[in-house]
């Protein structure tokens, strides 16, 4: 539209035309008569998968410290009742070995009450002590388990420049309009977060040429298209809004301005003409209404109205608890090798065993 009106095979153009340095050499611009950002847009993120949601309340670091929680209160206990008895001169017997002690403090941790006999104070305050521990750790995980199980859980999304980056590395690939005024942007910026992106910016998957193209290359592949916002929030309101995300981070402001003929008498016009509109909030009301318009009708349609009700509270069902179930059947599979490896070895030590001689 630019070079059409440059070269006066018309009088002026009216679209989203961002009012630049360099367009404002060929051609003049009317006062701004509405101002916008730029946003990313990429596809609604995935729910997790629960497979493993049993260990979704805590991080690896802290599973690793319970678990070595568990094995040093375990040793301090058995040293405190090795060094009690050995004081008091009981009998070996009534010395726990580490095996039963460290399987009583499993018990506790799982909430399963403890079996240990256990009447020196010593032993009792260390014991007071890991009983809060436990407590503490127990009430953590189960109620960070119900929200994680109840609670749809999503995958990160791509909010900011920073993040089309990192999202590169999963093989997303930056999206812009041809020619555009955010396609400039990219290939002049010599340094920071513009100058990273715009060097992926190099073949024709990157570029196209309408917004409605762009939004929908976003379902094609593992596009992040980078556009004005209201545009996109459009184009996502008419192709199914619970489809795409678009990022919270807002970046280069830009203004409209109607183009044009360089040096054109009617310029004058249409700047008197356009103040009095914005200063009456007609373009504010249009943006208004129109995203209004556009989402009520997806509302009707259900899109909307889906994608909230999907993102609520649920009922746990069995794909959330596949997990545990995962943990039951390895314990039982964990429980018949042993069994056999007992079998083969019981086996062996048998064939090997010396006859007796007869008795005379």
């Amino acid at each position: 539209m630019i070079g059409v009106v440059a070269r006066q095979e018309a009088h002026l153009a009216i679209d989203e035309i961002t009012i630049t340095a360099a367009r404002k050499t060929v051609v003049d611009f009317t006062r701004p008569y509405f101002m916008e950002s730029s946003a990313c847009i990429s596809r609604a993120p995935e729910e997790k998968s629960r497979a493993f949601a049993v260990l979704s309340p805590f991080t690896t670091e802290v599973w690793l410290s319970i678990a070595l929680s568990v094995i040093g209160i375990s040793i301090v206990l058995f040293l405190i009742g090795f060094l009690i008895g050995q004081y008091q001169e009981e009998e070996e017997d009534a010395v726990l070995s580490l095996q039963e002690v460290t399987f009583n403090m499993y018990r506790n941790l799982v909430v399963q009450g403890n079996r240990l006999p256990t009447v020196q104070w010593p032993l009792r305050c260390v014991l007071v002590a890991w009983y809060l521990y436990c407590y503490y750790v127990y009430a953590l995980y189960s109620g960070t388990l119900t929200a994680v199980l109840a609670i749809p859980a999503f995958e990160k999304p791509i909010d900011t420049l920073s993040d089309v980056l990192e999202a590169t590395r999963h093989g997303f690939y930056p999206v812009v309009i041809k020619e555009s005024s955010i396609d400039y942007m990219f290939k002049v910026a010599t340094s920071g977060i513009y100058h990273y992106i715009g060097r992926l910016i190099t073949s024709d998957k990157n570029y196209v040429d309408a917004p409605p193209n762009g939004v929908a290359s976003v379902l094609l592949g593992k596009a992040a298209y980078i556009d004005a916002r209201l545009s996109s929030e459009i184009q996502m309101m008419i192709q199914g809004r619970e489809k795409f995300f678009i990022g919270r981070q807002s970046f280069f402001p830009q203004s409209y301005g109607i183009v044009c003929s360089k040096g054109a008498f009617y310029r004058d016009v249409f700047d008197r003409v356009l103040e009095r509109i914005v200063e009456a909030g007609l373009v504010d009301k249009w943006k208004t209404d129109e995203i209004l318009k556009l989402g009520q009708g997806a509302s009707s349609a259900g899109g909307l109205g889906r994608a909230k009700r999907g993102r609520g509270p649920r009922a746990i069902t069995l794909t959330h608890l596949q997990g545990s179930f995962f943990v039951y059947v390895m314990g039982l599979a964990l429980a018949l090798l042993t069994l056999l490896m007992e079998q083969v070895v019981n086996g062996s030590h048998s064939s090997y065993r010396p006859k007796s001689s007869p008795s005379r």
